[in-house]
């Protein structure tokens, strides 16, 4: 449990705070070697001064004296010092005050996590053991990097920040290797990546977080949502591919790209594979513009990464090549995956044809509350599963 006011959640729609006291009973032990410390230094210069003692008595206790600034430093810091992490517009940004920190604040782009966890230092002595913990990150180019330094906390008041970054972020808790024991995902699994319910909104945000199964009205015209597939891209970005189905089974297939907080929504249509013979495009050397049914494309981007698809229990690997015409009207989207190549052209979707009976999402209150938790609950979080899609 968190005792007191040690750590505090600010949380919003756009932002997530989280702030805990550096604040440790040992800052007062290490004030009172402080004061023998330098009570020591001052004896010995005063007597190098009285007896008029050679420079080199002058000298030598510098690295004390070093030693001694830090150790006051380092139990001021203790005491006064806290440490905040924002998170908010795709960045992670870690603030210690209000004495400034010799390491200094940090700044992250969130969209490069790939995983976050907890890791565990021992430092044993003589007489005692000391433990802390650091927030970590695994990006997706595999580099490790710290977030923050947990010290004065206890293990489970670390997996606590560690579990409200994740959920916030969306990120899915999969077992990262050397990481603090916590509580992980049973299957070892991939899972796509999963956005707060509540940051989606407008018709698009309800559409975005539809599952197969959910209807809609485009158009005047019934539909069911039959088939799903995710793209989680590896610049951080997800994208989903909806196919709808009308009770005559005509399907209609609705792209929504995402960008960051922004989403747009394209209808398609899959080319066949005598219109898909006319597009040249060599997957090894892809062009920069395409002539297609009298009008050119030109690449506007290329990415890669998973596709989820529904009733498929792993994710496969996936190439994405988008061309779209001068007047950013029509897209051609090429996907590789398997060696198999899908072709798509598509137009911005009219918003004015679609309805749904979804509520849309209502802004959260801005909270201020303490954390309190037990790591034998069935939930280890405030937000709920149906949270998130």
């Amino acid at each position: 449990m968190f005792k007191g006011d040690k750590i505090k959640l600010y949380e919003d729609d756009s932002m997530l705070s989280l702030e805990y006291k550096w604040f440790t009973p040992s800052a007062f032990g290490l004030i009172f070697f402080s004061v023998i410390w330098f009570a020591f230094l001052a004896f010995w210069y005063g007597m190098a001064f009285g007896t008029g003692a050679p420079w080199i008595f002058f000298v030598f206790p510098l690295i004390h004296v070093s030693v001694g600034i830090w150790l006051v430093y380092y139990s001021i810091s203790l005491i006064l010092n806290k440490t905040k992490i924002i998170v908010s517009d795709n960045q992670l940004n870690v603030i210690h005050y209000p004495i400034p920190w010799y390491k200094g604040n940090k700044k992250f782009n969130t969209d490069e996590f790939d995983q976050l966890y907890v890791k565990e230092k021992i430092n044993r002595g003589k007489n005692s053991t000391q433990k802390s913990y650091s927030i970590r990150a695994k990006l997706k180019k595999g580099k490790d990097i710290e977030i923050a330094s947990i010290g004065g906390l206890e293990s489970q008041d670390a997996l606590r920040i560690e579990e409200y970054l994740e959920q916030y972020l969306g990120i899915d808790n999969m077992q990262v290797k050397g990481e603090f024991g916590s509580i992980r995902n049973a299957s070892g699994s991939p899972h796509p990546r999963r956005v707060r319910r509540s940051s989606l909104t407008g018709i698009i945000g309800s559409i975005y977080s539809f599952e197969v199964g959910e209807e809609i009205n485009y158009k005047s015209i019934r539909q069911k949502a039959s088939h799903l597939t995710q793209y989680d891209w590896d610049n951080g970005n997800s994208d989903k591919l909806f196919q709808f189905l009308d009770k005559d089974n005509n399907d209609r297939l609705f792209y929504l790209k995402k960008d960051r907080a922004l989403i747009e929504c394209f209808e398609e249509d899959m080319l066949d594979l005598q219109e898909s013979r006319n597009i040249p495009f060599n997957n090894s050397f892809a062009p920069d513009t395409i002539t297609f049914k009298g009008q050119k494309f030109f690449l506007s981007e290329n990415t890669s990464g998973k596709a989820f698809l529904t009733g498929i229990t792993l994710p496969v690997d996936v190439k994405q090549w988008i061309y779209f015409t001068e007047d950013k009207s029509t897209y051609l989207r090429l996907v590789l995956n398997n060696e198999m190549k899908s072709f798509y052209i598509g137009q911005k979707a009219e918003m004015e044809h679609f309805e749904t009976s979804l509520e849309e999402p209502q802004e959260d209150q801005l909270e201020l509350r303490d954390l309190d938790y037990d790591l034998d609950e069935e939930k280890l979080s405030n937000w709920k599963d149906e949270d998130f899609v």
